[in-house]
């Protein structure tokens, strides 16, 4: 796990849901992670 208030990048497969469908706003994203890479803090990094 990276520090706190690190910057990272994630390359990875996005998991389908095991309901087997995405309901907007209702489906936690998950994603099978191949690397993490440390970035600097992007400019505006809220937008």
């Amino acid at each position: 796990m990276p520090p706190e208030n690190t910057w990272v990048e994630v390359t990875g497969t996005w998991r389908v849901p095991k309901s087997g469908r995405l309901s907007a706003g209702t489906v936690a994203p998950e994603l099978d992670g191949i690397s993490v890479t440390e970035i600097p803090q992007p400019v505006e990094p809220y937008e």
